[in-house]
């Protein structure tokens, strides 16, 4: 049995293969985006790059997938990571463990490598884009 057997019954085989060929990546993986991020994954994507460079904190559990009490002082990035490898072993998945705004600062650095410039996509139609607020929209479309 195929795991994206309902999705499948839903969308189709041709939509199951755009969706594995393409590249999705979700800044962020607080209260909206490791929904997101999870969800993506479980429709089926094939490649996608998480970031975020924040540890789980007791005061997200509240509000946020990753955080429950074994996980608490570990980084979201890392604990998101597993969790959509368990759901789909195949997803080529990128982990930065990193802020945005700290790519941004150090990317003026001439020694600094910018973890964003190692992502490729086809073109802006294959680059979906799951991000918190507009200043990391914009410096991730620029070096993208």
């Amino acid at each position: 049995m195929n795991w994206l057997e309902r999705t499948n019954l839903l969308i189709g085989s041709k939509a199951i293969e755009r969706l594995k060929n393409s590249h999705v990546l979700v800044v962020g993986l607080g209260g909206v985006g490791a929904y997101a991020a999870e969800q993506i994954c479980r429709a089926g994507v094939g490649e996608m790059t998480i970031v975020d460079g924040d540890t789980i904190s007791i005061t997200n559990r509240n509000r946020q997938l990753p955080a429950l009490v074994s996980t608490t002082g570990k980084p979201k990035a890392q604990t998101i990571g597993h969790r959509l490898m368990d759901i789909n072993p195949d997803l080529k998945l990128h982990v930065i463990q990193e802020y945005i705004r700290d790519a941004v600062r150090d990317s003026r650095r001439k020694d600094y490598e910018n973890p964003f410039r190692r992502m490729t996509f086809r073109n802006d139609e294959e680059m979906a884009a799951v991000i918190g607020n507009i200043d990391d929209n914009v410096f991730v479309r620029e070096v993208a």
